[in-house]
């Protein structure tokens, strides 16, 4: 699915300089993908990876579309509180040096429970960063909701959803650090 949301662009465009190359991830002893690539068979249903808060670690699963598989990246995903609106939680993980196939961004708005007038979005992006194909839950397509560890200083993220397209979604970010508003 291509989206051509201004707000994505903005977003991206602006903290694109903030990532790095996504690089793979996996557990001792278990053989890892090219950087970006998924860490398994498209298609193949797997368990989302527990993370303790400060890694760093982005990780991505779709099931169902053109890019189904598992995606993760370890540069920050500058995740924030308060700075969207009170009590918003986001992130903002991209890199400009992922290929075809490869994460190059993930983005959520997390509003506070409750808060009717708020939205919970996310965007995952396979490919180049401004060319690759973007799943999203936005307002007007999807279901979606996401889970806070928040450790102070760190926290975890994991949302999961489905686009308006039947395409699942798994999220966990991992924060390194949190800017608090």
């Amino acid at each position: 699915m291509r989206s051509t949301s201004t707000l994505t662009l903005v977003i991206s465009v602006l903290l694109a300089a903030c990532g790095g190359a996504a690089a793979p991830t996996a557990a001792p002893g278990q053989p890892t993908a090219a950087p970006g690539q998924p860490t398994v068979a498209p298609g193949t249903p797997t368990a989302p990876p527990v993370v303790q808060p400060g890694g760093g670690t982005v990780s991505a699963t779709l099931t169902g579309g053109a890019d189904a598989g598992t995606y993760t990246g370890s540069e920050n995903p500058n995740c924030s509180f308060g700075l969207a609106a009170a009590g918003t939680w986001g992130t903002q993980y991209s890199t400009t040096e992922a290929g075809a196939g490869q994460l190059s961004s993930v983005q959520m708005v997390v509003p506070p429970a409750g808060d009717s007038d708020a939205h919970f979005t996310m965007l995952v992006t396979i490919g180049p960063l401004f060319d690759g194909n973007n799943y999203e839950i936005t307002p007007d397509g999807g279901t979606g909701s996401a889970q806070i560890n928040d450790a102070g200083a760190t926290a975890v993220i994991h949302a999961t959803g489905t686009t308006e397209d039947g395409v699942g979604m798994d999220v966990t970010v991992n924060c390194p650090s949190v800017i608090r508003m």
